[in-house]
């Protein structure tokens, strides 16, 4: 069932399940050394699927499964060194796989005829997604730091505020707190650069909340606007635009006498 599933289209529901399982991973990662192994090797499977499930261009498919397999290679390579370059170069590229899925996935569920089940769970997944990446990017922004300022870092240059060391499972969590808005404060970003990345994620969580989602949702079960065989989306369709001569304008007022 799972292996038919992985090999169906719009696999929305499976692809949610396994982005819980590697946010689960990364929380309870409690060592740097371990999170290429543990947490970037099947993340990137995850992103492999997501791709899949998503009917990505064939040179998309072929870049994501080189970037699993040297994900794979890196993650080993990170667990024997536990050098900061290795962490800092394992999680840019698990980055760069997580920053192109949202796009892929949003152009499949953008294309649905009507608002679906899976085409709901396709834009949470979008959601967990970019909440996860920008966890790996703070990580790796912050395991960087000693190749570009040296070990220790100087104060200022330092991605938290809170003395550390901090586990990946600590960015994680302020990606989460900062995208949901809930911000308990007991981790605060110090330079201005990271205060930059941290409030980006802000905009791009809310605004992600209240315009895609929110708009699915209020169409959730609407059909095609042409039941006879278009194609058209539903989420561009139902919107008319002004000056259209296809859209229906008022009927005329009835005339006496």
């Amino acid at each position: 069932m799972v292996r038919s599933a992985a090999r169906a289209s719009d696999s929305y529901g499976l692809l949610l399940i396994l982005l819980i399982i590697d946010y689960v991973l990364m929380a309870l990662v409690d060592t740097g050394r371990w999170f290429g192994l543990v947490v970037a090797v099947p993340m990137s499977l995850t992103l492999v699927l997501a791709m899949h499930t998503s009917h990505a261009r064939r040179l998309g498919m072929k870049l994501a499964w080189v970037a699993a397999l040297i994900a794979t290679v890196g993650g080993v390579a990170s667990a024997i060194s536990g050098t900061d370059v290795a962490a800092a170069l394992l999680t840019l590229l698990i980055s760069c796989l997580l920053a192109v899925t949202p796009f892929v996935v949003l152009r499949r569920i953008l294309q649905h005829a009507s608002v679906s089940v899976e085409t709901l769970l396709g834009a949470i997944s979008v959601y967990m997604v970019i909440g996860i990446f920008f966890g790996v990017l703070f990580y790796g922004i912050a395991r960087s730091l000693p190749v570009f300022f040296g070990n220790p870092v100087p104060a200022a240059h330092q991605f938290l505020a809170q003395p550390g060391p901090h586990n990946p499972s600590d960015y994680l969590y302020l990606s989460f707190v900062t995208m949901t808005t809930v911000g308990f404060g007991d981790l605060t970003p110090l330079s201005q650069f990271a205060r930059m990345v941290v409030v980006l994620e802000a905009l791009i969580g809310q605004i992600f909340l209240v315009t895609l989602v929110a708009r699915l949702v209020a169409l959730y079960g609407h059909p095609a606007p042409a039941h006879h065989g278009s194609s058209e989306p539903v989420v561009a369709a139902a919107v008319p635009v002004a000056g259209d001569p296809s859209t229906p304008g008022p009927e005329p007022a009835a005339q006496d006498g």
